[in-house]
């Protein structure tokens, strides 16, 4: 926002205008983007901070939605935490009292100098070709866009980006929020040629804006207001940027899962073979445990085993597809290549992975052992989730992000 103000003033400076013509007027609210439908309490946390950070980023007004926003439509509750939390930043928090709170922060005022210098280039480059308008037509805006979303993604899938609730430290216990189904509405207003004809002559002065103000206090529709402009031109046509959350991709694993537990009447397992004492294995349980809540699977848990016949005996009271050996490093070199060829002798229609990343020799034996391969924080918890769900035959509303 910061940054914004500066390249508004720059770019008004640079066409003659005058100090007062330089202030831009920012109304902000909050990104329905990082908000999530489970654990949606955190979206307060989330909606907090987004606020708080228009107020110190000089924002004239400020628009809190309500947390539940991405579950389905506002109730009272939700309305009124959305309402306190601008209160509580004007009342108590004394927001309203600085102008310009981070004014003076070398930080602040090196990274506004820093992002307004990479948007000026930008807007450099959408000059070259030819003004926003065919920037947009020929796709540059599109791409760009496409570009950063797919980094962001890619980060949200490796957890690297984390998204509290969803993508770690998922709560499978958690009570959803229920939401009464929404009518779909499809109604489509017709055009009133009347109208059009007399916004089109208020056009023919010159005075665009003042005219298309007047037309929206008189309830012209935005249709009506482009036909009046195209003003009997073939229309411009631009693909659109379709609107998404950062949290969908593994909402759409965790809600898959749910269904097919619904389904069969089973939840999805993993089940996690722990080596040696709690203190040995207590980190990568519980990091395997939450890889998989993530995609909305349940982690059964094995007491720590000192022996390959104590392990062997425990997997085959066991009904799994998908077992995850769980120790400390120094621990797998003896253990692991005589387990998996036990393991695989008991049950060799099932999968065995090795929580974390071996050395490239010992990979090699653990594989001829039979271990099927290993997850550790370089995995694709997405890619892992999605492969473990395939194989378990659920199926999928859509094609998978």
């Amino acid at each position: 926002l910061r940054a914004a103000r500066r390249l508004f003033a720059q770019v008004i400076g640079a066409f003659g205008g005058g100090e007062s013509a330089r202030r831009i007027e920012l109304h902000v609210r909050t990104s329905r983007f990082t908000k999530t439908v489970y654990d949606p309490y955190v979206n307060m946390l989330r909606a907090g901070a987004e606020a708080f950070a228009a107020v110190v980023g000089g924002a004239d007004g400020v628009h809190v939605s309500p947390f539940d926003e991405a579950i389905g439509l506002a109730d009272e509750f939700s309305r009124r935490i959305a309402r306190n939390t601008q209160l509580i930043l004007l009342e108590e928090a004394h927001l309203a009292h600085v102008i310009d709170p981070a004014g003076g922060s070398y930080y602040v005022e090196t990274l506004t100098a820093k992002l307004a210098e990479e948007a000026w280039k930008l807007f450099q480059q959408v000059e070259e070709k030819g003004g926003m308008k065919q920037a947009l037509q020929d796709g540059f805006v599109q791409a760009e866009v496409a570009t950063v979303a797919e980094q962001r993604l890619e980060r949200v899938k490796q957890r690297k980006e984390k998204i509290v609730g969803t993508n770690v430290y998922a709560n499978l216990a958690e009570t959803p929020i229920q939401k009464p189904e929404q009518a779909e509405v499809n109604e489509v207003l017709p055009v009133e040629e009347t109208r059009v004809s007399d916004l089109r002559a208020t056009l023919a002065n010159g005075k665009w804006m003042e005219a298309m103000i007047r037309a929206a206090r008189c309830r012209a529709t935005a249709r009506e207001m482009v036909a009046a402009l195209a003003d009997g031109k073939a229309p411009v046509r631009i693909t659109p940027i379709s609107p998404w959350r950062l949290a969908e991709p593994f909402e759409q694993l965790r809600q898959a899962a749910e269904k097919h537990a619904e389904r069969t009447g089973e939840k999805l397992t993993v089940h996690l073979i722990a080596l040696g004492p709690l203190v040995r294995h207590q980190a990568r349980t519980d990091f395997i445990a939450g890889l998989f809540a993530a995609g909305g699977v349940t982690a059964e848990r094995s007491n720590g085993f000192a022996s390959v016949e104590e392990v062997v005996e425990w997997v085959r009271n066991t009904n799994g597809t998908h077992y995850v050996i769980c120790g400390a490093d120094a621990d797998y070199p003896s253990f692991v290549p005589a387990l998996a060829e036990a393991f695989k002798q008991a049950k060799p229609n099932a999968k065995l992975y090795l929580a974390g990343k071996p050395p490239e020799e010992l990979e090699k034996t653990y594989a001829a052992a039979g271990v099927d391969g290993s997850i550790h924080l370089g995995s694709n918890a997405y890619d892992v989730i999605v492969a473990f769900l395939t194989e378990r035959g659920v199926a999928f509303d859509g094609e998978v992000r």
